[in-house]
């Protein structure tokens, strides 16, 4: 057992190795274009757009249009991030996603067997890793891996993953299933917004290239809450004794205990 420990740790440790180099790589790369955190200000020129002239969406997506330059693609629940990412440091848009997650494998635990899986997914696909390039350009995707985690480690906390992409919703319904609370809230929040769906079928119907598999390159990642959800244990990744040392241990208190009185 000690044994296997050891070498998933040592698997997790690589793999979080390779997922920092591919970060410090596409970081270098998006330097040079100008276009680190560019995701990050897309959307909150989106939530300002919105408080400016009660549209989520541009003129510019009312006829056919490609998916370049500021345009939103995310349905009208997005609001309730970009709007406050509007008005808020910009910091927190990688800080706070950071911290849910951190505290959602504290809370959750883990198996230590489930980390080099976990680890595994931060690198893949790997021509563009969905985690590494998240980090570096600001992608929703921290936002939607900290709410599954939310919803892992906290029933109702699956109403913040309607937030993001349809296509991401389907690794969400295991959570759902768990908080019809939850899932209530989350419909909720989508009916406040039911007329601005309308104008998100006709900028989708739109988009050139449009395909309802938008956004499966980031699947991978949005395993890892799921993968910590099913492992959850008390003992987390806490270090197997060997069974040797055990064993000793065991002959040692025999021979250093005293024989008992006739």
């Amino acid at each position: 057992m000690y044994a296997t420990w050891l070498c998933a740790m040592t698997a997790t440790g690589v793999l979080l190795l390779w997922a920092v180099i591919q970060t410090a790589a596409i970081y270098r790369g998006a330097t040079v274009r100008g276009e680190v955190g560019w995701d990050a200000g897309l959307y909150a020129a989106v939530g300002t757009h919105f408080l400016e002239t009660g549209r989520a969406y541009f003129p510019i997506q009312s006829a056919p249009y490609s998916a370049e330059g500021i345009v939103n693609l995310y349905p009208p629940t997005a609001l309730y991030l970009f709007v406050p990412a509007t008005l808020l440091p910009r910091a927190l848009w990688w800080v706070v996603p950071l911290f849910i997650i951190a505290w959602s494998l504290h809370r959750l635990r883990p198996a230590w067997w489930a980390w080099p899986f976990m680890a595994f997914a931060c690198v893949l696909p790997i021509s563009a890793p969905a985690v590494p390039v998240g980090l570096v350009y600001g992608n929703t995707l921290l936002w939607t891996v900290a709410a599954l985690f939310v919803a892992a480690a906290w029933r109702p906390g699956y109403a913040g993953t309607l937030v993001f992409k349809p296509t991401d919703i389907l690794l969400g319904l295991p959570f759902a299933l768990r908080s019809w609370r939850g899932f209530g809230v989350a419909l909720a929040m989508s009916a406040i917004l039911l007329p601005l769906w309308f104008d998100w079928v006709v900028a989708m119907q739109n988009l050139y290239g449009s395909s309802p598999l938008r956004g499966l390159a980031s699947w991978p990642a949005l395993t890892i809450p799921f993968i910590a959800w099913i492992s959850r244990s008390s003992a987390g990744w806490q270090i197997p004794w060997r069974p040797r040392a055990q064993l000793a241990a065991a002959t040692s208190e025999g021979r250093t205990a005293p024989a008992p009185s006739s």
